[in-house]
């Protein structure tokens, strides 16, 4: 039986790349990056849904606890995904501070070694993480566990 209109782990990680995808294209998009960050995350309870009994850990709350330390990236993209649905006013949120849009010197239309405008991670230490590379990570992430697992 679905809830979800038949949304399992296989679905909801390719779902999540499609939607990296489009991100990719218009990489200033608020709700997209919302929408990735919240895919990446919920790919947590799918994969522990479909498959938690094939893998070693003890609950849904080990599973997060290592998919936290394995990507880092992924526990950053949590707080967004969290913030998305509760709004700012989180007890839970690790080491960031906020998730805002830097605006740049230069068109996006140069190389991101260039300052451009991009959305971007705000760390509680002041370092800052481009939301592009953490979703590159946490994609990369979830595509080598199913790998390694043999989920598809």
């Amino acid at each position: 039986m679905s809830r979800s209109f038949g949304l399992d782990a296989e679905t909801a990680l390719q779902e999540l790349r499609e939607e990296f995808d489009l991100f990719r294209k218009d990489s200033l998009d608020r709700k997209l990056a919302r929408e990735c960050a919240t895919k990446a995350w919920h790919l947590c309870d799918h994969v522990f849904d479909g498959h938690g009994a094939i893998l070693p850990f003890n609950g849904l709350d080990e599973f997060q606890e290592h998919v936290r330390n394995a990507c880092p990236e992924l526990a950053h993209l949590q707080v967004v995904c969290n913030a998305s649905k509760h709004g700012d006013n989180l007890r839970r949120t690790g080491r960031v501070r906020r998730a805002n849009r830097r605006g740049g010197a230069v068109s996006q239309a140069f190389s991101r070694a260039f300052d451009i405008s991009r959305l971007e991670i705000e760390l509680n230490d002041g370092t800052t993480i481009d939301f592009e590379d953490a979703m590159e990570a946490a994609v990369a992430y979830w595509v080598g566990f199913f790998s390694r697992h043999q989920l598809t």
